[in-house]
């Protein structure tokens, strides 16, 4: 069990590092940080799918193709509510104000580093940690080990703060977890189901 984790832990965060590291090696040219991020976030996908399906001998039904589009664009707008949401409170409370729109092509660019960074986090937290945690955990101790890691593993950002790691550990750790998406993939608790 223990090798079988580390090794499909140790698969998606190396695909996730290299991306991550060509990402921010052509930061400034938003259509490769595009290009870059989009691959990370694919190549993670078929490298999750093929170490999982070969170290469990077992189908990978978390990422069936057939449910993909239905589950991302579902996720997707849960995503943009949750962030608007947020931003929302954040303004509401004065401490969020639009100084201007910035460029398209930056938007461009982030999306692609972006798209990277979530999909390999996802399949780190969410696809290993709270799916292999929860068969010895139960449910509830595994939504809580993951988010913790989770918020955890943010604190090494720039000016992030314990209680920003905290944040982040209950409304993308463990909230985020307890979504339709992820019940509907397997990822998220039995008793959500």
């Amino acid at each position: 069990m223990k090798l079988k984790l580390v090794s499909q832990v140790l698969a998606v965060v190396v695909v996730g590092a290299v991306g991550g590291q060509g990402a921010a090696a052509v930061q400034d040219c938003p259509w490769l940080s595009l290009l870059i991020g989009g691959l990370t976030a694919v190549l993670s996908v078929l490298v999750y799918r093929w170490v999982v399906a070969r170290t469990e001998r077992r189908p990978v039904t978390e990422l069936a193709p057939e449910k993909a589009s239905r589950s991302l664009l579902r996720g997707l707008v849960i995503g943009v509510a949750m962030f608007a949401a947020v931003m929302a409170n954040i303004y509401l409370l004065g401490d969020y104000e639009v100084n201007g729109l910035g460029s398209l092509t930056g938007a461009i660019g982030l999306v692609g580093f972006m798209a990277g960074a979530a999909v390999t986090e996802e399949l780190m937290f969410r696809g290993l940690l709270f799916r292999l945690a929860e068969r010895g955990l139960g449910t509830y101790l595994a939504l809580a080990l993951s988010g913790i890691l989770f918020g955890a593993a943010h604190l090494a950002n720039k000016d992030a703060t314990l209680l920003g790691g905290l944040a982040i550990a209950i409304e993308a750790g463990a909230l985020t977890a307890m979504t339709p998406g992820h019940v509907e993939r397997g990822g998220a608790p039995e008793a959500a189901k």
